[in-house]
Order: structure tokens, then C-alpha cells, then sequence
């Protein structure tokens, strides 16, 4: 009999790996707050950002210039429920789920991807209003966007690019960023990974319009993913948790309609860290 050991724990892992594997945002932005929080809708964090100081020349006569150590901080709440359910009927168990990671936990684990990763592009867009990519020559586009991050004094390190189907077209179809990757390693961690330019790895993304872009840096946004907690009335469910993504996996069976219902779940939310300083968004005519 096909799938007769199928519990939680187990269908838990191939729907997680699919959400991580599936997604190209997520993999991109901040995600190191997701400890700080305790669990549920509603949580809440601050997190404090950096305080900006600067250096004088030391006049001995007039003494040390003092400053004021000034936190700012944003507050992120942990605000909605994603979830994916389906109902397996006791024939379905019996005869025709052949695999049922392939049938439904993998489906699930995209259903979260696609969901976390709109979230992400949405947040993006509604952070600034998009400057012109030159489709003749967009690499001097993205030299003009890199170098307002510059003058942000926005980190050099750990900048990328994202960038939507029509841009990746257009910038594949460049000498200038085809030069720029002759001598590139063509092992890209994830197949959205189509090259790099100006020190920036670029990662192709379905769910960005697709003539936009966005000159990045990680800390632009922040990720969260939680964990809900597995009931105490629940009849069997199990948690599983990877590089800042979590979800948990519950069935519960029907008895009058002898079917299983399995769902799939996760807090997350999204937020910006640096405002319109973290990137730069970019859009062809």
C-alpha cells in the first residue's frame, strides 16, 4: 500500500526545501531577526538602527567635540497566517498518491515561496519611484543607481541586483555585461543567478515587474518567518525550520467524511530596514 508511512515530520521536510529552493527574494534580503521574536501574530520587535558619528581634528585648546549617541529604530509586527491546505480523500490514500511529496508537500512548500516572494517584490515597488534604464546601454543606468547607494554611504559589501524578465533579457543581450561575465564561474548558487556586474551578482526574479530593477543592499529589508506553535489538541503535527524560514505541517482527520486534512502554515512579514537608501529601483521604457 502506497504512503503508509507519511507523518508530519516527514512531509515537513520536502515542503520546506521546496520553499527554499523555490525562492530567489527571500534568499537575498535580511533575515536575522526571526529569532528575536517569540511566536504568533502580533509579536512585535524593535530593531535599532546604527547611530551615525563623525571625526574632527582635536583642538587641545577648545577640547574634545562631544556628540549625542541618537538610536533610531523601526518596529516590526509580526501581522498574518500564510496557509496552504488540501483534503486527501481515503481513496486518494489508497489507490492513486503515489508520492505524496511530489503531490501535495512540494506544491505546498511553492505556494509559500510564491506568496513570501510577492510579499517581498510588493515592499520593494513601494519604495521609491523607479529612475530609467537605458535599454542601449543599461549597464551606465546601473552605474548612476550604484553610485547613489554610494553617496548614501550605503555598505559596498553584499550588494546585488534583481532584476525582472524583460531586464534580464535586455542585459543579456548587452556586450557590456556579456564582457563583464567572460571570466565569470558559471556554478551560480541558483539558476536566478545570471551573472554579475559592477561587483554585484545578478538574480533574474518571475514575480518583479518585468521591465524593472533593483540596485540592492541586504539590509534594505528585513524577512521573517515564524514558526506557529503545534497545538496541544492537535492530533499529529510537527514543526521544521531552515536559514530563517519555518513552517509547520498538521493533519486532522474527518471521521464523518473519512478524509485527512493537511495544511501547511507560517507567520511572516516583511519591513524595511533602510528605507529608500538600501536600493535603488530602476525601470525600462
Amino acid at each position: 500500500m502506497p504512503n503508509t508511512f507519511i507523518t508530519p515530520t516527514l512531509i515537513s521536510k520536502p515542503a520546506l526545501a521546496t520553499w527554499w529552493n523555490s525562492s530567489v527574494l527571500v534568499g537575498l534580503f535580511n533575515r536575522a531577526y526571526t529569532s528575536d521574536f517569540g511566536g504568533g501574530r502580533g509579536d512585535t520587535v524593535t530593531i535599532k538602527r546604527q547611530p551615525t558619528l563623525t571625526s574632527s581634528i582635536f583642538n587641545r585648546t577648545n577640547g574634545v567635540q562631544v556628540q549625542d549617541v541618537v538610536e533610531s529604530s523601526i518596529t516590526v509586527q509580526v501581522q498574518d497566517l500564510y496557509d496552504v491546505s488540501v483534503e486527501i480523500t481515503q481513496e486518494q490514500m489508497d489507490f492513486s498518491l503515489e508520492d505524496f511529496s511530489f503531490a501535495v508537500a512540494e506544491p505546498a512548500g511553492q505556494a509559500l515561496s510564491r506568496q513570501a516572494e510577492a510579499l517581498i517584490a510588493a515592499e520593494m515597488a513601494a519604495q521609491a519611484l523607479p529612475g530609467a534604464i537605458d535599454p542601449l546601454d543599461p549597464v551606465q543606468s546601473l552605474i548612476t543607481a550604484r553610485q547613489a547607494l554610494n553617496a548614501s554611504e550605503v555598505p559596498l559589501e553584499g550588494r546585488f541586483l534583481a532584476v525582472g524578465t524583460d531586464v534580464a533579457a535586455n542585459l543579456l543581450g548587452n556586450d557590456r555585461f556579456l564582457k563583464a561575465n567572460e571570466n565569470g564561474s558559471d556554478q551560480a548558487l541558483r539558476s536566478a543567478n545570471i551573472g554579475q556586474i559592477l561587483g554585484m551578482q545578478v538574480y533574474e526574479s518571475v514575480v518583479l515587474p518585468a521591465k524593472e530593477a533593483f540596485v540592492c543592499h541586504p539590509d534594505a529589508l528585513t524577512f521573517v518567518s515564524i514558526v506557529p506553535q503545534v497545538m496541544r489538541g492537535t492530533p499529529d503535527g510537527a514543526s521544521a525550520s531552515y536559514d530563517g524560514l519555518g513552517m509547520r505541517t498538521v493533519f486532522t482527520y474527518d471521521q464523518n467524511r473519512k478524509t485527512d486534512l493537511v495544511s501547511f502554515d507560517s507567520y511572516y512579514q516583511v519591513a524595511p530596514l533602510r528605507g529608500d537608501d538600501g536600493f535603488k529601483r530602476l525601470a525600462l521604457p
